[in-house]
């Protein structure tokens, strides 16, 4: 009987930013298209127990594992010829990806807003994708994958890419460049002004300045509504709408 190829998902189980919706439909389209597989899930998030749910059809071909530390990720999920899934809209990276092809695994992912601006995940060289949210073409891009020669290859492109632009030796590298470019560059006596956004009630009464010193004396921290939330000055400053479009351009 033909192997079944290992699915692996490692990430927060939430539809905005992962949109985990579209594993179970891979799975179907899988099944449709008669390609055997395992599907691997380690994670948690909101959207569990309705991933439980909809994957329980498929039996002992999906486990969930909860939250694995790095070095048992490596041990039990990164092995050659297994396959990482990123469904995700939107992403910065990702590190997983890195991490996953650093070890022989195969990236399947989607096309998702920044896969351009990265530049890395290069469909055909180093990874296979499929437009954001099209379960149908994430599984023939999988199906694809039951080509050994393919799969290899893939494995190998990806493990290159780590080493020339993730590895440590590149990142100190990368540092060492940037370090010296700012340290030649010419010093700025005055910064230029630039007017910080007004958050709040404090900030209107009393004036940034005068808000933000006593936020700092009374320690007065910041209710992140979400993990890449930032402080609201500095967030403010960049709204996710801008940063989008410029991302898109790039794109």
């Amino acid at each position: 009987a033909e192997p079944a190829l290992p699915l692996i998902f490692v990430g927060r189980f939430d539809e905005a930013e992962k949109q985990v919706s579209d594993l179970p439909r891979i799975a179907r389209e899988l099944d449709r298209l008669d390609v055997p597989f395992t599907l691997t899930l380690a994670g948690a998030g909101r959207q569990e127990r309705q991933l439980r749910g909809e994957l329980a059809p498929f039996g002992a071909r999906v486990q969930f594992t909860g939250l694995l530390p790095q070095g048992e990720l490596a041990h039990r999920l990164y092995r050659p010829g297994s396959v990482l899934l990123i469904t995700s809209p939107s992403e910065t990276g990702p590190l997983v990806a890195w991490e996953a092809m650093a070890r022989g695994v195969v990236v399947v992912t989607s096309r998702f807003l920044g896969l351009q601006a990265e530049g890395s995940l290069q469909d055909g060289r180093n990874c296979l994708s499929f437009p954001v949210g099209d379960a149908a073409a994430a599984a023939r891009c999988i199906a694809r994958l039951r080509d050994r020669t393919l799969l290899r290859n893939l494995a190998e492109e990806g493990r290159q890419t780590v080493v020339a632009r993730y590895s440590r030796a590149a990142s100190i590298q990368a540092w060492d460049g940037a370090l010296r470019s700012a340290l030649a560059m010419h010093r700025m006596d005055h910064l230029p002004h630039a007017p910080v956004p007004v958050a709040g009630r404090l900030d209107r009464g009393l004036g940034v300045g005068a808000a933000e010193e006593v936020r700092r004396r009374l320690r007065i921290a910041y209710a992140h509504a979400c993990a890449g939330d930032e402080w609201p000055h500095t967030y403010a400053m960049h709204p996710p709408e801008e940063i989008g479009s410029r991302i898109r351009q790039l794109d």
